[in-house]
């Protein structure tokens, strides 16, 4: 499996390629020139590889969108795994319902399997954007995440 945000990077765009391999889409990455070597826990990498994969399958199902991008950078401490398309945008009713036919549940339950954060948007100009906010090593729901929502930016306290 992927074992650096690297690996995890090159999985997600071979899935986007499969996923968008017909010329009606455009399918393009936002991601650093330079990676850290960190090695991501067993869990996040194959749970933030499934969001991703998720979120990528509902644009092709769901979107019509012509556009969808990629992005993983960083943000503070942790990191950022976004999915943003300038389809048709979710129903109203799927984030109340979290849409089983939308895989938003599972999406959902896997991002707090690794103690990570998970938000649907719509765009200003439109679409639908997936933010998955993860951890490199995260863990199950206890430690630095039940915490973080104390965390007071880059003055305030860190919790180890």
């Amino acid at each position: 499996g992927p074992r650096t945000l690297e690996d995890l990077a090159a999985r997600l765009v071979e899935g986007g390629e499969r996923f968008f391999s017909d010329d009606e889409v455009d399918f393009l990455t936002e991601f650093r020139d330079v990676w850290p070597d960190a090695h991501l826990s067993l869990p996040v990498r194959r749970n933030v590889l499934l969001i991703g994969l998720e979120a990528m399958h509902n644009v092709t199902r769901h979107s019509g969108a012509r556009r969808v991008v990629l992005r993983l950078a960083p943000r503070g401490r942790w990191w950022e795994l976004e999915v943003q398309d300038d389809g048709i945008g979710l129903p109203a009713t799927a984030l109340e319902e979290e849409d089983a036919g939308l895989g938003l549940a599972s999406m959902r339950r896997r991002a707090e399997e690794i103690g990570a954060q998970i938000e649907w948007g719509a765009p200003p100009a439109g679409g639908t954007k997936v933010m998955l906010r993860f951890a490199l090593r995260g863990g199950s729901r206890q430690g630095w995440f039940r915490r973080s929502h104390e965390y007071a930016g880059p003055s305030g306290r860190r919790d180890r």
